[in-house]
């Protein structure tokens, strides 16, 4: 082999070796971390009530419907009408204390201009411990005041007529609350709703979570002008569940 071509070999052979070596002692690269995504820009999950709460988390408030209020109710327990415009409706979020005796939170929709006054009303009957079932929109029951009844579930607003008849109930104005319909049944006739309720047509056998005259739910409406569907007359109906505000003649 001639000079130059030795050369020549050596360097290749030196060049080849230098770059398996470099092979030989690469590590990959680690990987990049995920991104996380920024917590401004993360979206909460909406909070499904009624929740169980701790001491300090109570809340008694009124407030405007949100957006996702309004696309919720759309529909369902409100309907499109030229007497009660979304404007005229408050959201209340409201603690009260379960049979349980654990503390939660629900919420109900009313009328705005009631609103602040049903928020210390259910602040009085949580201070004193009266105990209620559940308090969820009646949206989660499509709007049926049965369904929801039934599943003792303390109520407000929901636009619809009085049953049997064309007149508007005052639900239909948020001016009307149903607590704990178990407890306290809609009689009429021999009609009890809900059917449950029978168990509770002894209004003297006083058991928690009923409505009686002068006890402390009882003059927590009526003190403010509320009337009780406990002591109607002349009407046929006796509605121990129900308080309301008169807006017009015939609403219930």
């Amino acid at each position: 082999m001639k000079h130059g071509a030795r050369i020549l070999a050596a360097l290749t052979f030196a060049v080849l070796g230098a770059a398996l070596c470099a092979c030989q002692n690469t590590k990959p690269e680690p990987e990049a971390p995920p991104s996380q995504a920024d917590p401004v820009q993360a979206e909460e999950a909406p909070v499904e009530y009624p929740i169980e709460i701790a001491p300090g988390e109570e809340t008694f408030s009124a407030a405007p419907l949100t957006d996702e209020i309004i696309e919720t109710i759309t529909g369902v327990s409100w309907k499109e009408n030229e007497k009660v415009p979304l404007d005229a409706l408050s959201l209340l979020t409201l603690s009260y204390v379960g049979f349980d005796g654990k503390r939660y939170t629900g919420q109900m929709i009313a009328a705005a201009e009631v609103g602040e006054e049903l928020a210390d009303i259910f602040r009085e009957l949580y201070e004193a411990g009266f105990p209620i079932e559940r308090m969820q929109l009646i949206d989660t029951y499509g709007a049926d005041d049965n369904a929801s009844m039934a599943d003792n579930n303390t109520s407000a607003f929901c636009y619809r007529e009085i049953a049997g008849t064309d007149v508007l109930s005052n639900h239909s104005f948020g001016k009307a609350v149903d607590i704990n319909p178990v407890q306290n049944p809609y009689v009429r006739g021999d009609v009890v709703q809900p059917e449950d309720s029978r168990d509770y047509m002894n209004r003297e056998d006083v058991r928690p979570g009923m409505i009686t005259p002068g006890d402390v739910c009882y003059n927590a409406f009526t003190s403010r002008g509320w009337s009780w569907g406990g002591e109607w007359s002349g009407t046929g109906v006796t509605d121990y569940q129900h308080f309301e505000k008169e807006t017009q003649p015939d609403h219930q």
